[in-house]
């Protein structure tokens, strides 16, 4: 038995240093610019995940923004720097002395999180399978909010090339659905006040059957904001949308970073 304790001490111990190690030395790219390289060899693209052995290799006018665990950002090169190639213990050195608030240190070590975890189990993000259709329903993804004057319907297309029934309902009247055949992938609808209203929520399938099982159905879900909702919403992100900014984010960079990351999508 006390052998058997011991065992598990043991095996305990080794996977928590092997956590506190990976954790301590693992950053990840938030943002890169130019053609940067890994080992001279591999592109490094937003959500690059740099390991302990790994060297980075800067040309002209390449630039990276680096996260670590606890939402610590590093710039890559800073200004005064003509170095050309950085090792990974030595990304350090180069914090950024730009300050962001403690709401958007909690993204950042979220940003961390996610990519890390994207590296480790090879998971891809932002797509939801649906075990009883045989197609794949990607934009609008569910439970997002929206502030647009349109939006297009996304979804993988069949295989067999027939039409795909396009549903749309609004939530709490289940009397009326609308059905729209279609023979892409993809459509777009307008907030016209008619079919779509600002301040209405609404539920979204595909269906390869012109007469489906409604009950079999799993819908997507979304809400169109009206204008004052949308400011309220927004509001609470503003430290937020103001740290990005400051960092050097496109306004298009941070519409996706908030569509994706908050489900708030204008």
């Amino acid at each position: 038995m006390e052998k058997l304790l011991f065992s598990r001490l043991i095996v305990l111990s080794i996977s928590l240093i092997s956590f506190i190690s990976y954790s301590q030395e693992t950053y990840c790219v938030f943002k890169s610019v130019g053609n940067p390289l890994l080992n001279s060899t591999k592109s490094i693209k937003k959500g690059s995940v740099l390991k302990t052995n790994d060297i980075l290799n800067l040309k002209t006018n390449d630039t990276l923004l680096i996260v670590d665990n606890k939402g610590n950002l590093y710039q890559l090169p800073n200004k005064d720097s003509n170095k050309k190639e950085y090792a990974i213990k030595e990304i350090s050195n180069y914090k950024t002395t730009k300050e962001v608030s403690s709401f958007s240190k909690k993204y950042l070590s979220y940003v961390w999180n996610q990519f890390s975890k994207k590296d480790n189990t090879k998971e891809h993000t932002g797509v939801v399978y649906r075990s009883n259709l045989d197609t794949l329903m990607l934009n609008p993804t569910d439970s997002i909010n929206i502030y647009l004057p349109e939006i297009e319907f996304s979804w993988t297309p069949n295989n067999n090339n027939e039409p795909t029934y396009f549903l749309l309902q609004e939530k709490g009247d289940y009397d009326y659905i609308n059905k729209i055949g279609v023979t892409g992938n993809n459509l777009v609808l307008f907030v016209d006040k008619k079919v779509l209203v600002p301040g209405k929520e609404y539920l979204w399938a595909i269906s390869n059957s012109k007469y489906p099982n409604l009950n079999a159905i799993e819908f997507h879900n979304f809400k169109l904001l009206d204008k004052n909702t949308f400011n309220v919403e927004k509001s609470k992100l503003e430290h937020l949308i103001t740290d990005l900014k400051n960092l050097g984010l496109s306004k298009q960079e941070i519409k996706n970073i908030l569509c994706k990351d908050y489900k708030l999508c204008y």
